[in-house]
This record gives C-alpha cells, structure tokens and sequence, in this order.
C-alpha cells in the first residue's frame, strides 16, 4: 500500500501540469456540487416559515400572447380587492429605490412600496414592531418604513432601539415602525418597505392603462385556485364590458418564495427555483 502511494506522488511530481489541472477541475466540481446541495438543501429540505404556501396565488393583468403576464393597475387592483370574493386578502408592492441620507454619504436603497394588506397575504409576522396600518396606506398619511432583517444589522447593529427612530429617505422623514425576519424576500434584495398609498391619479379608471403592481392573494379556507380564478376571469369580463381599456386577467399558483421566481423558458409562466431543482 505505502509503496503504491509513492509511485503515485511519484507519478504525479514527474507531470505537474497535468496534475495541476485535474486538482483544480476536482474543486471546482466538489465546490460546485457542495454549492447545488446547499441551495436545494434551504429551498427544498429546509424550506423558509411560510403558513400554507397552496393558499398563495400570484395575479396578473395579460394583454397579448407575447406578454402573458402584466402588472395591475392600481384601479384594477382596488376592483379585485374589493368585490372578488374568494380571497381572504389581497396585496400590492412595486420596486423603487430610496436614497438613504442619513449616513456619511448618500446611499441608495432597494426598496418596495406596499399596501398594507401586502404582509398579511404572506402570513409572516414581523420581528420587530408592527406592519403597515390602512390609516398609513392612504395619501398623505404618515410616512413610515419597515426595514429588511439585513438593513437592520448593517446601519443599526441589530438594536431594538431602531423603533420609532426616523430615517431620512429621498430627504423625508420616516419613521421605523418594524423589521421583517431573516429570510423574508431575502433573495430579492429588498433593504426596505413604504407604504404604497395610491394617489388618486393612481386609484382613477384614467390610469388603468399603467401596468405597476405586484398583486398576490391568499385564498379563503377552503377555496381552491381553479375556483378563485374563475371568480377573478368572470368579475373581469363583466367589468370589460362598460370599460374596454380593461385587461384580461390571469392568475396562477405563488411559489412560497416569491423573490425567488423566474421566467420559465417558454414565458408563459413562472416558476421558483425550488420547483425548478425538484423538476430536473
């Protein structure tokens, strides 16, 4: 056995270069099969806290074949929200940014305007303070934040005296009512939340035409998908009806991991990276 092991070192010393090559192709391969295992092994075997994932559905606006999947416009969303019947709860985001001014240098930020029924559609409680409340997600009401697990730990070290401090965003004043736990939306790269306070050019019919929400739903205990989407599709022609700027509406399942979502090749869909790896 010990004579064999010298012949090999031996071997090995006499062609470097071809040794060289094969150790360096042996790490990349262990790093890059250790890398898959550990991102199937969070997404699939160590899922993130999410209550009933099947309850989530994604909502979207879709015009013509080659874009199946449009935003919503906010007076579409506030139609749905408010008369669609098969959903517990309804919410909207949209990305902005955000410069943060209230360090050494100005910073920009990451960051999602949302309704107040966004969080509640995701059923995951902040980890400090409290979410959004109606009163806040109205025009001018007060301006507030919600920041990422990750933005806490960088510009506050982690303190719960956060709560109630103000930060100075896009040169206003907001207050810092939460901070959301480790690993919601943490693939995204959202640093923090606003409320998303519609104007009212926003909530009018005359606006219908611009295409900005994220709109997700939490179905009702007991309400399948098949059937809230026949509700949304039915409530939706009637609406085109006597308003034929309205879009048509598609709707489908929400991976539990909704930051983690990408187009599929074929565009007509999306699906996570979860469902991706259980697929191949």
């Amino acid at each position: 056995m010990i004579h064999d092991l010298r012949y090999a070192f031996r071997s090995l010393l006499k062609t470097r270069g071809f040794t060289a090559v094969a150790v360096l192709t042996l790490a990349v391969g262990i790093g890059a099969n250790t890398a898959i295992f550990s991102v199937a092994h969070a997404l699939l075997l160590s899922p993130p806290d999410f209550p009933e994932p099947g309850r989530i559905m994604v909502l979207n606006e879709t015009r013509l074949p080659q874009f199946p999947t449009y935003p919503v416009s906010g007076a579409n969303y506030l139609d749905w929200q408010a008369n669609v019947k098969s959903f517990e709860t309804l919410g909207g985001a949209r990305n902005i940014s955000l410069t943060y001014s209230g360090g050494q240098e100005p910073q920009r930020l990451a960051a999602k305007r949302a309704t107040a029924s966004y969080f509640p559609v995701f059923a995951i409680p902040p980890l400090r303070g409290r979410l959004f409340s109606p009163e806040e997600d109205t025009e001018g009401g007060r301006k507030v934040t919600i920041l990422s697990y990750a933005l806490w730990q960088s510009l506050f070290g982690g303190q719960d005296s956060v709560l109630g401090r103000t930060f100075l965003l896009n040169g206003d004043s907001y207050e810092i009512i939460g901070v959301m736990p480790p690993g919601f939306q943490q693939g995204s790269g959202i640093q923090l939340w606003v409320p998303m306070a519609l104007t009212a050019n926003e909530r009018s019919d005359d606006y219908r035409g611009a295409h900005f929400l994220e709109v997700y739903g939490r179905l009702r205990p007991g309400v399948a998908q098949a059937q809230a989407l026949s509700e949304l599709v039915t409530y939706n022609e009637s609406l085109r009806k006597n308003i034929p700027t309205r879009t048509k509406v598609a709707a489908r399942p929400s991976s539990p991991w909704p930051s983690l979502t990408t187009r599929t090749s074929a565009g007509s869909c999306r699906c996570s990276l979860a469902q991706r790896l259980a697929c191949s």
